[in-house]
């Protein structure tokens, strides 16, 4: 059943035909109260029948359907509200309530260019009729779609315009798309002091204000949060430490299964559960059985097809750093560099969305081991092109950063390395060699890996080489052009 079909029964079903349908809707704590008032000949009162229902299915219990019942009473508010003198009953805050839950369900589930279009709908009315209390969680709407669509200084832009003064909920929202930005942007010049809206804020205080419009249901929610807090008394909990590694986990869990009622909807709650299910092994043991990561290969995958379909790109990018560590533990090493590719591509896409050039170079800063995973991968696996083209591309993104900065407008990393596949032609067509190198530098030992392009066109590589660090330190002591002459004097 579609959204005009649900609106139809809404508004011109008989009450009979409105509680037929509430009661073949999927399970729903508010089920009781709902029939309550659906029968209702007031349009206003069928609306807010729905909606404490409607904040459950969309805050995870089951956002498809969720999705589909909010955008139906949304419209029969937004209808019901224009068209009657008295407004039906309905108050701004009910309709932008509605809204706001219609375009979180669809942020959980990845459609993030309907929440976009959606918002360019209705947004500007919302602020004609001056609502202010929900308004802010529809900015934070946009910018987690704008975010998924990686529109990274477009969505920082909304978030800073925010004015949460009226809506402390939104505060938590604000700083958690704020930080998620500053780890995609990864400034690598310096560290900033954080603006106001990055300021640490009292966690229990903003929950306790924003949960107290939820009567009873908010009341549970703090009970929840309360228990978590007293079995786990921690100001911090080290990832490092396994015991407090598997407490994370443990209230996570415990968090999520309240907030979705352990819902297998597939949206993004149910995915971070799965992403995490499936990695944990990797933390938890040095060497997983066989079988453990075939099925955490397999549960990836699934996350990875459904990120990707639904164009959430942080998830799809954990989910191919996860298969990557698959791939690593059964020692495939080229499927392994199939996968940190993909993810390297997707890092490389980011950064379109990020003009600043400087601000821009760190977003491979999340995934800080992948170039060296990447050339150890491509070396072992003997895929000497992919190893150029690997080494080459980091030089790439220099130059696209620079001329980011002279053109004023974000330049694509693969323009510029793309010309990397025409080396051997180039090669052979004018007799000379290229060689391409990279060192990476790790406890006490340098490994070289280089690969090189004859004047013949051929591709060649070789096992890399091995260096204590105190002699590459010497030898790039003599890197120093200045000291040349000086030197070739006393010979």
């Amino acid at each position: 059943m579609d959204s005009s079909e649900i609106y139809n029964i809404l508004k011109n079903g008989s009450p009979e035909d409105r509680i037929r349908f509430i009661r073949s809707a999927p399970e729903n704590s508010f089920k009781t109260s709902s029939l309550g008032l659906i029968g209702s000949d007031n349009l206003g009162m069928v609306v807010i029948s729905l909606s404490s229902m409607i904040l459950e299915y969309c805050n995870g219990r089951d956002p498809t359907f969720g999705s589909v019942l909010a955008k139906a009473t949304h419209s029969l508010a937004y209808d019901t509200y224009k068209s009657n003198i008295d407004h039906g009953g309905l108050v701004p805050t009910t309709l932008s309530g509605l809204a706001s839950q219609y375009v979180n369900a669809l942020n959980l589930l990845g459609r993030s260019e309907e929440v976009i279009n959606f918002l360019n709908e209705y947004i500007s009315f919302y602020e004609s009729l001056g609502e202010i209390e929900n308004l802010p969680t529809l900015y934070c709407a946009k910018a987690n779609a704008l975010l998924n669509l990686n529109q990274i200084d477009t969505a920082e832009a909304v978030l800073r315009a925010i004015d949460s003064t009226r809506n402390p909920g939104a505060k938590i929202e604000i700083n958690r798309l704020l930080n998620k930005i500053a780890q995609l942007k990864g400034d690598i010049t310096h560290i900033s002091s954080p603006g106001p809206a990055q300021q640490s804020i009292n966690l229990a205080e903003v929950l306790k204000d924003a949960l107290g419009n939820f009567g009873k249901d908010g009341e549970q929610i703090q009970s929840v949060l309360g228990d978590l807090v007293e079995e786990n008394n921690h100001n911090h909990l080290d990832p490092n430490d396994n015991e407090q590694f598997q407490t994370a986990l443990k209230m996570l869990k415990r968090g999520e299964a309240f907030i979705t009622k352990n819902s297998d909807d597939d949206n993004e709650w149910t995915m971070q559960g799965k992403m995490r299910e499936a990695t944990k092994i990797f933390k938890l043991e040095a060497h997983p059985a066989p079988h453990k990561i075939t099925s955490s290969y397999q549960k990836l995958t699934k996350v990875l097809e459904w990120a990707e379909r639904n164009q959430h790109m942080v998830l799809a990018n954990d989910a191919l750093w996860g298969i990557y560590l698959c791939h690593s533990r059964q020692n495939d090493d080229s499927k392994a560099a199939d996968s940190l590719i993909s993810l390297r591509t997707n890092l490389e896409q980011q950064r379109l969305g990020v003009e600043d050039p400087f601000e821009r170079g760190g977003a491979f800063s999340t995934y800080p081991q992948l170039f060296n995973a990447l050339c150890e991968k491509l070396q072992r696996s003997k895929r000497y092109i992919d190893l150029l083209e690997a080494m080459e591309a980091s030089k790439g993104r220099g130059i696209a950063d620079i001329l980011t900065r002279q053109q004023g407008k974000a330049f694509a990393d693969k323009d510029i390395y793309n010309s990397v596949s025409r080396l051997p032609l180039l090669t052979q067509k004018h007799g000379f060699h290229y060689l391409s190198y990279y060192i990476d530098r790790l406890d006490g030992e340098a490994t070289i890996h280089q690969v090189l392009v004859g004047k013949d066109g051929q591709v060649y590589g070789d096992d890399p080489v091995k260096l204590a660090e105190h002699i590459l330190d010497a030898a790039l002591a003599n890197l120093d052009p200045k000291t040349w002459v000086e030197k070739c004097n006393t010979l």
